[in-house]
């Protein structure tokens, strides 16, 4: 039996980790379709970053910032997708698990 065998039509399918950690800059998106961690790593503190929105009630995303402490990424007040939007910080060297509330349209 093959991977795709086993997830096919599963509630909740395998998601899988980025397989780069790209460097985001203030202003860009994080993807999450079909990822269920994503890596960045900013080569500054950032600002205004945007997460793409959910495509599945309940979907969970783990943001892992690989940079160093220093480089934090920060969300964008409006338009972020992100309930805690501008509230919410990570720190280079630290993750969150953001799980999508496809009612509210945020991630939470």
């Amino acid at each position: 039996m093959s991977f795709a065998d086993e997830t096919a039509g599963s509630e909740n399918p395998v998601a899988v980790q980025s397989t780069t950690a790209p460097v985001v800059n203030s202003g860009d998106m994080i993807m999450t379709q079909n990822v269920g961690e994503a890596r960045v790593a900013p080569s500054a503190s950032i600002t205004n970053v945007i997460l793409q929105a959910g495509i599945e009630p309940g979907q969970e995303v783990v943001i892992v910032n690989e940079s160093v402490s220093g480089d934090s990424l920060t969300f964008a007040a409006s338009g972020s997708h992100v309930a805690e939007a501008a509230s919410l910080t990570i720190a280079g060297g630290t993750k969150v698990v953001l799980v999508w509330d496809s009612v509210t349209g945020l991630w939470y």
